[in-house]
């Protein structure tokens, strides 16, 4: 019984062979990588967000006279953030 990978007379050539074995190669990478990364959620403008992690942020605070400074803050997990609504640029 002729291996159907043989150089001799078979069933199919080494080309189809080929191509089967890129198909099931692709058929793997699809599957692997359609749920083994990260993927990018996109939030709509306006809409608040839950912390996954810790962030270290830059924000604004209100100095005593109400004159906004320049600061820094860790965000701890959990929290939720949201826009500001009164912002203006």
């Amino acid at each position: 019984m002729n291996s159907i990978f043989s150089t001799g007379r078979s069933r199919f050539s080494k080309d189809a062979a080929t191509w089967l074995a890129l198909i099931i190669l692709a058929c793997g990478l699809i599957t692997c990588c359609s749920g083994c990364f990260s993927r990018t959620i996109y939030v709509p403008s306006g809409k608040a967000v839950r912390l996954r992690a810790d962030v270290n942020a830059k924000i604004w605070a209100l100095d005593a006279s109400g004159k906004p400074v320049p600061g820094e803050m860790t965000l701890p997990e959990g929290w939720y953030v949201v826009p500001d609504s009164g912002a203006s640029e």
